[in-house]
């Protein structure tokens, strides 16, 4: 990331602005900016019915989706946190409470006004998303992962739901479960941009063809990790001046 401070340079008569650019600079996974990981769990969820139209499943521990009858599972989740960084990675989470030869396929939805409490099969918010994701086999007792990558972007509420093309139920733990993985969205998260203060030069200094300049500045994570010395300085005139958190270079 990129911080411009800027300095006045007289050469030859005249006034030149020196345009200081110090970034950061990470070279191999061992120096890489660390991640975050934010773990939700769901708001609401539930399913719905063909062979039972009119009944509402919320005090259900278990949710279903097959094709035969017709089950669909709803969920939803509330993301706080990511404050305008990168969400790098998405992952539903769910605990398998029957197997089958299909996992089913995870939609994001728009209907965000359904409620767990009321929604039946008749009154069932319309499968309007991709789908995102089609699991094969799961197996009982085992946790299936849905990748969620590009649908979950920023903080707001998501509405998934989960159908499938197969005859066989495929059964996951609700909210309700006594035991097992309940539902989860894992979002993997960019760190927080270091913050970056340029101590020397100050704004305003000038200086002559030839003279020593000093330049100073200290970086810091969002945790207080010291970076001061992976800050890399370059002039939009002189091009890479030096890397450091101090840095002696003539003009």
């Amino acid at each position: 990331m990129r911080f411009r401070h800027t300095v006045a340079r007289r050469a030859l008569g005249f006034w030149i602005v020196l345009g200081l650019l110090p970034f950061l600079s990470h070279r191999g996974k061992a120096q890489a900016l660390p991640s975050t990981t934010l773990t939700f769990s769901s708001t609401a969820d539930t399913y719905v019915d063909s062979g039972s139209a009119t009944k509402n499943f919320n005090s259900s521990t278990i949710l279903r989706a097959a094709a035969s009858p017709t089950r669909v599972t709803y969920l939803r989740f509330a993301v706080t946190g990511v404050s305008g960084r990168q969400v790098q990675k998405a992952r539903l989470r769910l605990g398998v409470s029957a197997g089958a030869a299909s996992g089913g396929t995870v939609h994001l939805i728009s209907n965000n006004t359904w409620s767990e409490t009321a929604v039946t099969f008749n009154t069932r918010p319309a499968v309007d998303g991709a789908g995102l994701q089609t699991l094969g086999t799961v197996a009982t007792g085992a946790t299936a992962e849905f990748i969620l990558d590009g649908a979950i972007t920023a903080d707001g509420t998501y509405n998934l739901a989960i159908d499938s093309s197969n005859t066989a139920t495929v059964s996951y733990n609700s909210s309700l479960a006594t035991s097992g993985q309940k539902p989860q969205l894992v979002l993997t998260v960019a760190a927080q941009a270091p913050t970056v203060t340029i101590a020397q030069p100050p704004t305003g200094a000038s200086y002559f063809t030839g003279d020593a300049i000093t330049l100073q500045a200290s970086a810091h994570d969002s945790a207080g990790v010291d970076l001061s010395t992976h800050v890399v300085w370059s002039s939009n005139l002189a091009g890479p001046l030096g890397t450091g958190a101090v840095v002696t270079t003539s003009l």
